[in-house]
């Protein structure tokens, strides 16, 4: 065990952005995966977020820088990309109406609102919709395993025979009925 590591058992770990390098046994498919990645991330290359001392990584997964010295996971890139595309659209709706646009929406208030709010609040509640439904899809289902019924016929163990189960002579012993072998039959 090295000192670093050891370091770590007793501190915090001091994460660091590592760049994910190329598969040494596909290293064109991993250099073609890669850079579609980052194309599809504005320029950004796939990394892990690992421990400087002891090479441990964080819970978050695959991370990409985000400019500030810091790292986001795709799903966080992927709110930070939809806010500004909404952004966009009530800048745009704006420069075209030649000032603020002003909409009634009844379910947030009585009066008129801004649009830019207005959209600012559906798109919270669209990515609040959406983690919540990306946790209930990460979390295992808890639903009861149906019971598992038994076979209607094993075979013999050791002339490989088939032997019915019934519900009489199920958990019992019983004699093969070609090698004449005593075995339980399952419960």
């Amino acid at each position: 065990m090295t000192w670093g590591a050891w370091r770590c058992w007793f501190r915090t770990h001091e994460y660091v952005y590592q760049e994910v390098g190329l598969d040494p046994k596909q290293p064109e498919a991993s250099a073609k995966m890669l850079e579609l990645l980052a194309d599809e991330f504005d320029g950004n290359r796939l990394g892990l977020n690992r421990c400087r001392h002891c090479g441990r990584t964080d819970g978050r997964g695959v991370v990409f820088p985000d400019g500030s010295d810091g790292t986001i996971t795709g799903d966080e890139y992927v709110e930070r990309r939809y806010r500004q595309g909404v952004e966009q659209v009530a800048r745009m709706a704006e420069e075209q109406h030649g000032g603020e646009v002003r909409i009634n929406v009844p379910s947030l208030s009585d009066e008129p609102i801004p649009l830019r709010d207005a959209l600012k609040i559906v798109t919270e509640l669209n990515i609040a919709a959406s983690r919540e439904e990306r946790e209930r899809d990460t979390r295992p289902a808890m639903q009861p395993t149906p019971p598992v019924s038994p076979p209607a016929v094993v075979q013999c163990w050791s002339c490989k025979a088939p032997l019915p189960v019934t519900e009489e002579n199920r958990g019992t012993n019983v004699k093969c009925s070609g090698c004449r072998v005593k075995q339980r039959l399952p419960a």
